[in-house]
């Protein structure tokens, strides 16, 4: 794809103003490459608060593949730069941040958003304040994001009721017949819950006793014995990584014989810090991103060398590859355009056809801005291994 030649000059003194606009003519004229403006990832995403764990991981992993792309030598000889702003896990401080960025001279050419709530926040203003840039949602397929009409929103995971969807599928083939929903009462556990309700319907299965749970909860004792009182053979929980893993505790503590399943946010070593292996074993788990202890695609091999290089091996988990898959995504679009502005990048991606990130394809168009649909299902192994 090929965009017009940005041919414009800026002020300066009068002796080199003409010899600029020459030089500037010429280029044009041969069709050769203007001077590309650089490239800001800002990241809104929770460094304090009850998942700053995961938001920290999350910021790890962009800044990890941030930093290797300038090492190579950043996008046409510049450096990407890279800005993170905390916001708690609170959508009203992500909007602050959003604003406060807006106003920076190096104003941002794209943002990560972590959360459904923060996303749809950080959308809704964006589009107040007439901002044209991509923003990506971090660590949620929820269907209010993913479904959005909002054109700054583009996606690189698989929607959570594609998750839902194939988690429920794969379980009804070896005979259950009942699931229960544990979902966090928000915009992301409403779309899980919702999409369970329609696998279920499909499948012909009994719709599925449900269980809410609060921002916030610590103690899930309480919901975990609601559950145990539906007698269903399987349970789907909806939610943050940190509150999957605590409810699988007091799953446990209750003796709760039910298939415990997962959705993406619960990441496996997270999972076995909080239970330990033996309770962790057995737990599905969907997947919306390459296998890492077994690295196959280019992608996982990839990062898994650039995480070598970091003295931080925590990284190696998924929540730090989709913070890298979501700064890769920028800056291959970045390197289709001539222009590193939000509305450049915005439309690079939208003309991108499909992007390659080592066997790792998103599929982006005017009309679909939702660019992958991977799903695997693993099942933790006695050693807290994630096996598929």
């Amino acid at each position: 794809m090929s965009y017009p030649m940005q041919c414009t000059t800026s002020p300066a003194p009068l002796r080199h103003r003409a010899w600029r606009t020459l030089s500037l003519m010429a280029a044009c004229l041969l069709g050769l490459p203007v001077a590309q403006a650089g490239v800001t990832i800002a990241q809104i995403v929770p460094l304090s608060g009850p998942l700053a764990g995961p938001g920290m991981t999350f910021s790890a992993g962009a800044a990890a593949c941030i930093e290797d792309t300038n090492r190579k030598g950043g996008v046409a000889g510049k450096p990407v730069k890279y800005v993170k702003v905390d916001d708690g896990y609170d959508p009203a401080r992500s909007v602050a941040a959003l604003e406060s960025l807006l106003e920076r001279p190096d104003r941002p050419s794209a943002l990560l958003v972590f959360g459904t709530a923060s996303s749809l926040a950080v959308s809704k203003r964006a589009a107040e304040l007439k901002a044209e840039l991509p923003i990506l949602p971090t660590g949620s397929g929820a269907r209010s994001l993913q479904e959005s009409e909002d054109p700054n929103l583009f996606h690189v995971r698989a929607a959570t009721a594609v998750e839902v969807d194939r988690l429920i599928a794969a379980h009804a083939i070896t005979g259950i017949k009942s699931f229960a929903v544990i979902y966090q009462d928000d915009a992301l556990g409403q779309d899980g819950l919702a999409a369970a309700r329609a696998t279920m319907a499909r499948l012909g299965l009994p719709a599925p006793p449900a269980v809410g749970f609060a921002r916030g909860t610590k103690d899930f004792d309480t919901v975990a014995r609601q559950v145990a009182g539906a007698a269903a053979q399987a349970v789907l929980i909806v939610g943050p990584g940190p509150d999957i893993a605590r409810f699988i505790q007091s799953a446990r503590t209750a003796q709760l014989t039910a298939r415990l399943l997962a959705i993406s946010n619960l990441e496996p070593s997270q999972l076995v810090k909080t239970v330990g292996t033996d309770a962790a074993r057995g737990i599905s788990i969907a997947q919306v991103f390459p296998d890492l202890v077994h690295p196959r695609l280019p992608l996982a091999r990839e990062f898994t060398r650039i995480v070598g290089a970091s003295p931080d091996t925590a990284l190696l988990n998924p929540y730090a590859l989709e913070g890298c898959i979501q700064a890769l995504t920028v800056i291959e679009a970045a390197r289709r355009t001539r222009d590193g502005s939000g509305p450049a990048l915005r439309q690079a991606l939208e003309n991108s056809s499909r992007l390659d990130l080592g066997g790792y394809f998103l599929t982006f168009s005017r009309g679909r801005h939702a660019g992958s649909s991977f799903v695997n299902i693993g099942v933790m192994d006695r050693q807290g291994q994630l096996r598929f």
